[in-house]
């Protein structure tokens, strides 16, 4: 865990606001670390929240600690698979892969997300819950969650990590279409037996596998998902078919508007804010096409600043939001992902196309609303092969923040941005101490991997402040 410095620390909190899990607290005029809650994210150190250095990494040598870290930090790089963040590929590039093939369910349950971090002992409870209802998981050379586990078949956790508390994890794994629904009812029936939420998904494949996945982009796309009150209609589901809510477990701000999720994380937020937002990703496979990555990254970020692409990055050194275009290219090297974000419809249009016209070998990941995104393909005469929708957020619910609050902290897929500093930022712009715009750059400056859409938390900062919510 994070350690203090005490001949340093002065108490003035500021480190409080910025951990993503509420690990952090004042004792007078000393910041304490919660042993248990602490994630070893190093969102404080990476933004070097503290000026008076009074923070420190502490030892990392039990498993347990070191496989927290690694699943907590983005900048962390899983070896088994290769993948920096939470170490897997997940079915972004199902297209060069075959993970999810025809007739085929694969199924992604994020444990602890959106910002809310999970113990590994309920993962435990929802893994063995799935297992038994058809779930085949998905070994630890794909999936770091298969590492931790005694046995892949029934999904029991090894002993010796059920205390450890991460930031986030994904139970990955597959079934065939008729054991689909046992896998849902499953999850329905273990939801209210954790403390934590989950984001539910799963993705089946349009077609075949086919080669050239330049021309036919994996499109890993959020549906999705509205309320109105009386329940939640399931993306996925016919038009009108509703499922009950758990009262106790709804936040009262998800009764009082249309709320749609796409994306990473699921970004939140209504119809409106939505439909101007939109996620790149390049995502090479290991073994497959993760050869002589730097030149095609560079290819990627040509295309994403023709269009006008409003922030982009590598995970490895950070966005364009914290470090210059230059910094970021000269840093590119082979083992480098490179996302972005787009502000329209037209934008992912071009992007798509000049992607296309590059034939770089490797899959294209995009996301934001299905229709749209959708519409945006078929203009650019590209044919989605996989598509993930999202059923989601189940669980403790009640342990979100308010709607507005979360529409920010969900536009960093790896929940680097908190709450609690998103409220800090509305007071101060409430103040006349920062503008939204300069706030919202701020916030997304903590978002390393460039997927943080700055222009829409300017208009969703300046509204918060306005309203006085």
């Amino acid at each position: 865990m994070i350690l203090v410095h005490a001949e340093k620390c002065n108490g003035c909190g500021i480190c409080v606001d910025y951990c993503t899990v509420g690990a952090i607290r004042l004792d007078g005029r000393l910041a304490v670390i919660d042993p248990e809650r602490c994630t070893d994210c190093y969102v404080c150190l990476r933004n070097v929240v503290c000026r008076l250095k009074a923070l420190d990494k502490g030892p990392l040598e039990a498993f347990a600690d070191i496989f927290g870290h690694v699943l907590s930090d983005p900048t962390e790089t899983t070896a088994e698979t290769g993948v920096p963040g939470r170490g897997t590929e997940e079915a972004k590039t199902n297209d060069v892969t075959g993970r999810v093939r025809p007739g085929e369910v694969g199924v992604a349950i994020d444990m602890g997300r959106p910002g809310v971090g999970v113990f590994l002992r309920d993962v435990e409870k929802v893994a063995k819950a799935v297992c038994a209802a058809g779930l085949v998981l998905e070994p630890g050379d794909v999936s770091p969650l298969g590492k931790v586990l005694k046995d892949l078949r029934t999904g029991e956790m090894l002993p010796e990590v059920r205390h450890k508390y991460l930031l986030s994890i994904i139970i990955e794994g597959k079934t065939t279409l008729d054991r689909f629904p046992e896998v849902i009812k499953a999850l329905r029936a273990i939801e209210g037996r954790i403390d934590t939420v989950l984001l539910r998904r799963h993705h089946p494949p349009r077609r075949r596998r086919r080669a050239s996945p330049a021309h036919r982009p994996a499109l890993r796309i959020r549906a999705p998902a509205a309320d109105k009150g009386q329940g939640q209609r399931r993306p996925g589901t016919p038009a009108g078919r509703l499922t009950r809510r758990r009262a106790d477990r709804t936040p009262p701000s998800l009764h009082r508007k249309e709320q749609a999720m796409t994306h990473t994380l699921h970004r939140h937020g209504d119809r409106e804010s939505l439909k101007d937002d939109f996620v790149w990703l390049m995502y090479q496979s290991k073994g497959i096409n993760d050869k002589d990555i730097a030149p095609k990254a560079r290819a990627f970020v040509d295309a994403a600043e023709a269009v006008g692409c409003s922030n982009w990055g590598d995970v490895k050194s950070g966005s364009i939001l914290k470090l210059s275009p230059q910094e970021i290219k000269e840093r590119i090297g082979d083992r480098s992902r490179i996302r972005g974000v787009l502000n329209s419809r037209e934008q992912v249009t071009r992007f798509l196309k000049l992607v296309k016209q590059q034939d770089l070998g490797i899959s294209v990941v995009v996301s934001g609303l299905l229709d749209e995104v959708l519409e945006a393909c078929r203009e650019a005469d590209v044919k989605p092969h996989t598509i993930n929708y999202s059923l989601g957020v189940w669980g403790r619910r009640d342990l979100l923040p308010d709607d507005d609050t979360l529409a920010i902290t969900t536009m960093c897929g790896h929940h680097m941005i908190s709450a609690r500093f998103v409220r800090r930022s509305v007071e101060d712009i409430r103040k006349g101490k920062i503008s939204p715009e300069r706030a919202a750059r701020r916030i997304g400056e903590l978002c390393p991997c460039g997927i943080f859409n700055h222009v829409r938390a300017t208009r969703l900062l300046a509204r918060m402040a306005g309203k006085g919510a």
